[in-house]
């Protein structure tokens, strides 16, 4: 493989073209910056130039030698982040390739500290070190308390055997990460979870350490923007806040229902390749402290789904005030005596003035001519253009007319003017859809088979 390296004219002129924006920090990276030899003459640079924190982001290996990190240091450098994957010597050394390395790497470390650096270590999960994380903690909380400890998690390489070998579930990891942070916050230690690869709920009641929640309220709260760093020769495209809208995340259907939807972005598609999604648990409720400070005033935190089922609506007592409901159907339960049971049920709650909102539509067949009583009362779509589910957008910013209609995309978003303008468009080649040759009215039809019922549609 081709390996490319900056000359240092080039260098130099990345790092003016930053000085342009913000002068708060440069962070050299790699490859391995120190292999660098140029790099003591572009740490000056960067000094002269008035950054306040220069860094290097590096796996140490070189800077065991303290000659060789107090030449960079003299020249300007003042903060190291180095990346270190087990406090099992065996563990880091197969992880890393390097006979020798880990303690090579402790070496550069108390290097650093003894130098009075800014330090940080990262600590990149895997299948071969997530059972390690505490034992990990408590090495470095050893060494000092000057020291931050950041967390992520190995990113998918598009390579499905290869992640599948390298990245373990998510669900795995939390029991030993949630340890490891309770125990950090017990003790003092410093840390941080990284801002592209642990989704907040698996951080179990640490949400305030997640970077990425910090920058995606920032965005919210004050529209902060990233800087343009695209015209910059060498800038890395992982750049601050670069990975927070990349195209390899999504969110899945447990994301509509959690707190943090807002200003979360999703998992990285890689793993849910691999993985799925069933282990995704959404954030109901998030601490009144978080919500403060991070959260407050733009949005109102979600509640939990109610599911229902139609044969046991006698008591309401768990139904509270603006409470989210949805009811759960078989192919027997299909016919107007239970439709009869649901509108009674809803009225009872009407009568007690709770106010609440049906998640999911309800089928028409089973109201029959009552269907046109209830369906302003109870917010039942009469048919696919009134949908809860009717428009959502693809990866390309496409208008997407149900979830069951994935294929059956329309223009870009930027061509609609609004929903309405949407709702028209649907409309042009609603009677062309060959699913409701059948019944041009059911919900049920369009979509060939009953997502509520899970009931085939018949022939």
């Amino acid at each position: 493989m081709k390996s490319y390296e900056l000359s240092i004219e080039e260098a130099k002129e990345a790092v003016s073209s930053l000085s342009e924006i913000q002068k708060e920090y440069i962070i050299v990276s790699g490859g391995e910056p120190t292999l660098y030899q140029k790099l003591p003459e572009l740490i000056s640079y960067a000094k002269n130039l008035g950054f306040k924190i220069i860094g290097i982001q590096t796996n140490g290996l070189k800077l065991e030698d303290c000659k060789c990190l107090k030449t960079l240091a003299d020249e300007g450098l003042n903060y190291v982040y180095i990346s270190i994957h087990s406090s099992n010597p065996d563990v880091s050394n197969e992880i890393t390739g390097v006979n020798g390395g880990f303690y090579k790497t402790l070496k550069a470390l108390r290097n650093a500290l003894d130098l009075g650096l800014y330090v940080e270590t990262n600590y990149v999960i895997n299948s071969k070190n997530y059972k390690d994380i505490l034992s990990f903690v408590k090495l470095i909380g050893s060494f000092s308390e000057r020291i931050i400890i950041e967390f992520s998690y190995a990113l998918p390489l598009d390579n499905k055997e290869e992640d599948k070998k390298f990245l373990p579930r998510l669900s795995d990891i939390k029991p030993f990460l949630v340890e490891a942070l309770d125990y950090c916050s017990s003790n003092g230690i410093k840390f941080r979870i990284s801002s592209c690869s642990i989704p907040y709920c698996f951080c179990g009641n640490h949400l305030e350490g997640c970077v990425e929640l910090k920058h995606m309220t920032g965005i919210k709260n004050r529209k902060e923007t990233v800087p343009d760093y695209e015209h910059i020769p060498g800038m890395s495209s992982e750049r601050r806040g670069a990975n927070l809208w990349s195209t390899k995340r999504k969110k899945v259907v447990a994301c509509e229902d959690c707190a943090l939807s807002e200003v979360c972005n999703g998992i990285w598609r890689g793993y849910l390749e691999i993985y799925g999604e069933e282990e995704i648990k959404p954030i109901l409720e998030v601490p009144k402290a978080i919500e403060k400070k991070y959260l407050g005033g733009y949005r109102q935190i979600k509640k939990e789904i109610i599911l229902l089922d139609i044969n046991r609506l006698d008591n309401i007592s768990e139904i509270k005030n603006n409470s989210r409901l949805a009811f759960t159907f078989k192919e027997k339960d299909l016919n107007e005596r239970n439709g009869e049971k649901i509108i009674q049920f809803l009225q009872g709650l009407d009568k007690k003035k709770i106010n609440f909102h049906i998640m999911n539509p309800l089928p028409r067949c089973l109201f029959g001519l009552n269907y046109f009583k209830i369906i302003k009362k109870f917010n039942i779509p009469k048919n696919c253009t009134e949908c809860f589910e009717k428009f959502s957008l693809n990866e390309d910013k496409r208008v997407v007319y149900c979830n069951i209609l994935s294929n059956m995309v329309g223009p870009k978003l930027e061509y609609f003017r609004d929903e309405n303008q949407i709702c028209e468009y649907f409309k042009t080649f609603y009677d062309e859809l060959k699913p409701f040759e059948k019944c041009k009215s059911c919900l049920y039809f369009l979509r060939k088979k009953c997502d509520l019922c899970n009931r085939e549609t018949k022939k």
